[in-house]
């Protein structure tokens, strides 16, 4: 069984872009966990000590070594559930970048970078200061020593992009369920054409605004019902959550999680305070 541990980025400057991250850690070369990742408008951001990866639209398998190599795989937004299976000695950091967190960190757009819905992360492979980093990181125990190396190093690579800005204020748009406001109007509001707002979007998000507003609601329906536990009824949720009606809410969720609702809520289990919701499989 996984047991992650969860970490508050200290930095203020990290805060803006970063959510949270976990650790996890295992001691047998025999440990084996299968398990249903579903879509997130975080872009998820793992370092392994010493892993072998085998990576498709769908699925990622991660074998734990026990050797030093370091190894980064990332997953952007995506709109179908993601089977992972890991084994071995697994010892990693998982640090979920908030949307447009991680390309605070990059020197390219990050669909320059993010091609694939999982995929490895090779653009700091041949800084001095990253192989500094993960050996100190690797090197150190102590959880809360960890993260103050990791921020050490992230706080390095940290610069800005021109269009931040401009793309917070649509998310923060979209992402507002209350109003739900079409899309052509929030460009009106914010004077940008929708040509333009979709090439940012595929540019620094990987995805449309479309995709974008989907997920995002979807993740506003588990926070309804699991982590504020209100909506018993799946009627009820769909509603409060801002979907057209039932129908239109059971085909979002076959589509992003592979099940109705009804099942859906029936077979996760939520892991690290209810941050991370999986659907575990037989290994």
């Amino acid at each position: 069984m996984l047991n992650p541990v969860t970490r508050e980025p200290r930095s203020a400057i990290l805060q803006k872009h970063i959510a949270y991250y976990y650790f996890m850690q295992t001691d047998s070369d025999r440990f084996a966990s299968r398990y249903y990742a579903f879509p997130h408008t975080y872009t998820v951001f793992n370092i392994h000590r010493g892993a072998i990866k085998n990576f498709g639209d769908h699925f990622t398998n991660v074998h734990g070594t026990g050797c030093f190599e370091p190894v980064v795989s990332v997953q952007g937004i995506r709109e179908h559930p993601l089977e992972v299976n890991l084994t071995g000695i697994i010892d990693k950091v998982t640090i979920l970048f908030k949307p447009l967190g991680l390309n605070a960190f990059l020197d390219q757009p990050f669909a320059s970078v993010i091609t694939r819905p999982s995929q490895l992360f090779t653009s700091w492979d041949n800084l001095p200061a990253y192989k500094s980093f993960t050996k100190a990181f690797f090197g150190e125990s102590d959880l809360d020593n960890r993260c103050k190396i990791l921020e050490s190093f992230l706080l390095t690579r940290y610069r800005s992009f021109p269009e931040h800005d401009l793309l917070s204020r649509f998310i923060s748009r979209l992402s507002d369920f209350d109003e739900s406001l079409p899309i052509e109007d929030i460009c009106r509001q914010l004077q940008v054409q929708p040509r333009t707002l979709n090439r940012l979007f595929r540019k620094h998000l990987g995805v449309s605004p479309a995709s974008y507003r989907k997920v995002a609601r979807f993740r506003h329906s588990l926070q309804n019902k699991l982590v504020e536990n209100q909506f018993t009824r799946m009627t009820e949720l769909a509603y409060q959550s801002n979907y057209y009606d039932q129908a239109y809410f059971n085909k979002i969720y076959k589509e992003l999680t592979g099940s109705n609702p009804h099942r859906f809520y029936k077979e996760i289990e939520t892991l690290a305070d209810e941050r991370l919701v999986f659907r575990f499989m037989e290994s």
